[in-house]
């Protein structure tokens, strides 16, 4: 073709393409329109409550438009909140199987999918789902919540190896040292179940794990402390407590079991009183003070317990503590202090029966017993010693 040729088809050319691009667009907004009515037709149905026709539409517009993928994760999620895991299991695997869509998109709809199994108490599926998505954009929540998975089923070791893992990808030094702290805990568990079986040089390994990984865990100390008591190595049991004292002392009072044992065992190992009244110094606790108070009168007088008591209450104050001492004091009154003082003890008791004993610092959940993960926001080594 000449020059003259391609001067006559450059306009050609430039109106054709014109054209064709007006007719993409028309063909374009009657496609937008269309999608647009049937998702307001979908949430009509949502609002109506019809939410499995509303789930029909909508996994319809996904065969039209993978580009909608995300408003409908969302939806998944919302029908899962709900408690409508069916719905959401169906919107999620729908979406999955759609083979044109982005690998986000997909990692995400499989994340969802085993959030899904998850809430409907389907672990072995879940698990499986968020296997698959360890190696990819998703590992670290989907590591979270085979953390989540392993810890409710009390399958320590995998929640720890599940752990391990995600301590070695994440970034956050804060979360990093919470996660190292969660750990320890699994290994504890291990240990107590060790303990349980009299499996001590199993239980002292995973402690030493534990240890290796968080090394300011109380429990390991209370777990040590009982493995070397059923050793009878009373070296080791002190060891621990002056350990506990240093650096933990609000949890020494859960220590007092086996060192009441030990001292029934061995009433010369050492110096009671100067190991419990360094416990107190450092802020053991009331139950601490009381135990020392009692250790007290056994080896002195009540009247020397009570100068103890005045003196650690003016530091220390609390309501049990106050109570020994009315209680002490109340013998020595006339007979009409006597009864005053008789009717403030039955007070304070009420009062003290009102107090819980251990709140967790994360969620303010309280219990009268120990435990070392909370029930409510699932956290652990959240609850402290809170001695009234």
């Amino acid at each position: 073709m000449n020059d003259w040729g391609w001067v006559f088809l450059l306009p050609v050319a430039v109106v054709g393409g014109w054209w064709a691009g007006v007719k993409w667009m028309q063909r374009r907004r009657e496609f937008d329109a269309q999608v647009s009515t049937q998702y307001l037709v979908g949430i009509n149905y949502l609002l109506a409550e019809q939410p499995d026709r509303a789930v029909d539409v909508f996994l319809k517009l996904i065969d039209v438009d993978s580009e909608t993928a995300e408003t409908h994760l969302a939806l998944g999620a919302l029908f899962r909140r709900r408690g409508e895991v069916q719905r959401a299991l169906k919107i999620h695997q729908n979406l999955i199987a759609r083979p044109s869509l982005p690998l986000a998109i997909r990692e995400l709809a499989m994340y969802e999918l085993g959030q899904d199994y998850f809430a409907a108490g389907m672990f072995d599926r879940a698990e499986r789902v968020f296997g698959e998505l360890i190696s990819g954009r998703m590992a670290e929540r989907a590591l979270r919540m085979l953390v989540q998975i392993h810890q409710q089923l009390r399958d320590w070791p995998q929640a720890i190896e599940a752990a391990e893992h995600l301590l070695r990808i994440v970034e956050d030094d804060m979360a990093k040292e919470r996660l190292a702290e969660t750990v320890s805990h699994f290994y504890c568990e291990l240990a107590e179940q060790a303990i349980g079986k009299g499996q001590l040089a199993l239980a002292k390994r995973q402690l030493r794990a534990a240890e290796d990984v968080f090394a300011n865990n109380p429990r390991i100390d209370l777990l040590a402390a009982q493995v070397a008591l059923r050793q009878s190595n009373i070296k080791k049991v002190l060891a621990v407590c002056e350990h506990c004292i240093d650096h933990t002392p609000e949890y020494f009072s859960l220590l007092m079991p086996v060192l009441m044992k030990l001292k029934e065992q061995s009433p010369t190992a050492c110096d009671w009183k100067q190991l419990l009244c360094r416990a107190v110094e450092h802020g053991a606790g009331p139950k601490v003070l009381l135990a020392t108070a009692k250790l007290i009168c056994e080896e002195a007088s009540d009247v020397a317990a009570g100068e103890y008591l005045i003196q650690s209450l003016k530091r220390f104050p609390s309501v049990s503590g106050v109570l020994y001492l009315l209680h002490l004091y109340r013998p020595y009154a006339n007979p009409r202090v006597r009864e005053s003082l008789l009717a403030l003890e039955n007070v304070l008791e009420k009062l003290q029966d009102r107090d819980h004993l251990h709140g967790c610092d994360e969620c303010g959940y309280q219990s009268h017993e120990m435990l070392w993960q909370c029930p409510s926001c699932k956290q652990w080594g959240t609850i402290r010693p809170h001695q009234p």
